[in-house]
């Protein structure tokens, strides 16, 4: 049966989380970052439901208080207790990490619409060499005192990218959270900040990159390309593979992570609230 997890099952989650990569990295990364100890104001803080089958974490939900729950199952038997899990707590997605997730009428609410979307989960091939010359300089920002200018291009690109019309407090927590190897950093072109890129989380196997956005004025440059190649340069001098995960939709972005040497290793389901603007990425 599910049950909810303390600081006793830690181990259990990550050797779960450990085995089930890439597909578990941004649970993980949201493990690694605040543990099973509920932090109201923290964003990445959340509280854990695993299942068990015989005597072994078969699956895992993950509910988080910047409104997304991430479902991970490895077992069947535990699938018609997930949305008992996930219909009362306010929520804006529902990520089917490994492709599965709950029927949508099961976690239906009074005024909430829910777009469904699929994404692919890809991971660079280590025997991909990068040519070093075409990496940008990146600025890491989660260290440093926060300026207008980091929050003012930050908020325009998880708008134009993402759809996200966040809040200033929403921004400098999302920055500030970064544990050691997350860095966030900002892209820049003729010393002006012109998009975003940041490490999501850190595994034991791979670095998984997340907000990759530049300016609508600045697309078609190649700043894209050049920002994920020097992230890429940044995990494989960790000793890891560089890992994201993208919209199907999305053909122009797929085939420029293939083109860099990544290759799909597999798909995640989404319920996102539908919105009036969706983002770029998200077409």
């Amino acid at each position: 049966m599910w049950a909810r997890l303390n600081d006793s099952h830690k181990k259990d989650l990550r050797a779960y989380l450990d085995r089930h990569l890439p597909s578990t990295s941004s649970m993980y990364g949201n493990f690694l970052a605040a543990g099973l100890r509920y932090r109201p104001l923290y964003m990445r803080s959340g509280i854990y439901y695993g299942y068990y089958d015989d005597e072994c974490l078969a699956g895992v939900v993950g509910i988080y208080n910047d409104g997304n729950i991430m479902v991970h199952m490895s077992c069947d038997d535990g699938k018609d207790a997930v949305a008992h899990i996930i219909k009362s707590p306010v929520h804006h997605s529902v990520w089917g990490l490994n492709g599965w997730w709950p029927d949508r009428e099961d976690i239906k609410k009074p005024n909430l619409v829910m777009d469904e979307r699929t994404l692919v989960i890809m991971v660079k091939d280590k025997g991909v060499s990068l040519d070093e010359t075409q990496a940008m300089a990146l600025e890491r920002i989660d260290q440093k005192r926060m300026n207008k200018r980091y929050f003012a291009v930050i908020k325009q690109c998880l708008w134009e990218g993402f759809g996200f019309d966040s809040r200033r407090s929403d921004i400098k927590r999302r920055i500030k959270e970064r544990t050691k190897l997350e860095p966030y950093w900002l892209v820049y072109s003729n010393k002006k900040p012109i998009g975003q890129i940041h490490i999501q989380a850190m595994t034991t196997k791979y670095g998984y990159i997340g907000g990759v956005c530049t300016l609508r004025s600045q697309r078609k440059k190649g700043y894209g390309t050049r920002a994920v190649i020097a992230a890429c340069r940044y995990i494989e001098k960790q000793g890891r593979k560089a890992a994201l995960s993208v919209s199907e939709a999305n053909r122009s972005a797929v085939a420029m992570y293939e083109k860099i040497g990544f290759k799909s290793v597999g798909k995640m389901k989404v319920y996102m609230r539908e919105r009036e603007f969706k983002g770029d990425e998200n077409q």
